[in-house]
């Protein structure tokens, strides 16, 4: 038997809980049952449910045969797109703004001066 606090009062009493749920491997919230047997007969249950998540390693994978990995490892640098992209749009506005430069200058050689 067991007191209110779920504890023996005779060494000879066997108590046994069982949980029962999916067991088909299978990802989802499933149903679970606990079961609470004194002596061999179920006196009580519970209700509950249990959520079964992948088991995903996808963002984490590991170095394949004769890959270098850790700090002993030269990295190359790589130039990204975007900082290649970057610069020719500046060079590209330098060039233009210099092209009206020289347009400006060759204006002001050619335009007869007027004297005063």
């Amino acid at each position: 038997a067991l007191d209110d606090e779920g504890n023996k009062t005779d060494e000879a009493c066997q108590v046994r809980f069982d949980v029962n749920f999916n067991q088909s491997d299978s990802i989802g919230i499933w149903n679970v049952t606990y079961h609470r047997f004194i002596e061999n007969v179920s006196n009580s249950s519970w209700e509950g449910i249990v959520e079964i998540l992948e088991d995903d390693h996808s963002e984490s994978p590991r170095p394949g045969l004769g890959d270098c990995f850790g700090t002993s490892c030269v990295t190359e640098e790589v130039t990204t797109e975007a900082e290649s992209n970057d610069l020719s749009t500046i060079l590209v506005l330098l060039m233009g703004v210099s092209i009206i430069g020289m347009i400006g200058v060759g204006i002001s050689y050619i335009k007869p001066k007027n004297e005063i």
